[in-house]
């Protein structure tokens, strides 16, 4: 097991970092400590796996208000997520940034009721495994699971998204 955080302590340690927990999952393995890549903000982590690599959905930091989403992918749990190859001046790999994901209809985003651009007015919280899906199978392997935070709507001030999410290959 992992965790994943954002971080900003200055620019040169501002993006993503990641660790391995230890067996019972109550501390952190000392020395994995891994800067995942540089970024501005990013927030909402949801890893998964799926085909063979590693997928780290994150969203924007707009406050209350929707934002763009961002899907990274790297080949192990720390790995350089989205690599160009090259390093910076502490040795950590530098990963580019991917465009937002695109809004429903465009290209890389045209099936219908999929999660896009703007996620349904919500940030990811996690991505479960469809325990129902079969390989073949017409259900979406995945769940994205999310909130979505209306501050001026008492209400339904807090609620939760649940959509199907399917990866292509």
């Amino acid at each position: 097991a992992y965790v994943y955080w954002r971080t900003r302590v200055n620019p040169q340690h501002t993006g993503f970092r990641g660790m391995e927990l230890t067996e019972d999952c109550t501390d952190v393995r000392p020395g994995s400590d891994t800067q995942l890549f540089v970024t501005p903000n990013r927030e909402a982590p949801a890893v998964f796996f799926a085909n063979e690599r590693f997928y780290l959905w994150l969203s924007g930091c707009k406050g209350w208000a929707p934002t763009a989403t961002y899907l990274y992918t790297a080949p192990t749990a720390l790995g350089c997520f989205n690599c160009s190859g090259l390093n910076n001046s502490k040795g950590w790999l530098v990963g580019w940034q991917p465009p937002p994901i695109p809004e429903p209809g465009q290209p890389g985003n045209r099936k219908r009721k999929r999660p896009a651009a703007w996620a349904f007015g919500s940030q990811s919280t996690y991505v479960l495994a469809n325990p129902l899906y079969r390989e073949g199978s017409a259900l979406a392997p995945f769940v994205y699971m999310a909130d979505r935070w209306t501050p001026r709507n008492n209400v339904s001030f807090g609620t939760y998204v649940w959509l199907p999410l399917f990866i292509d290959p």
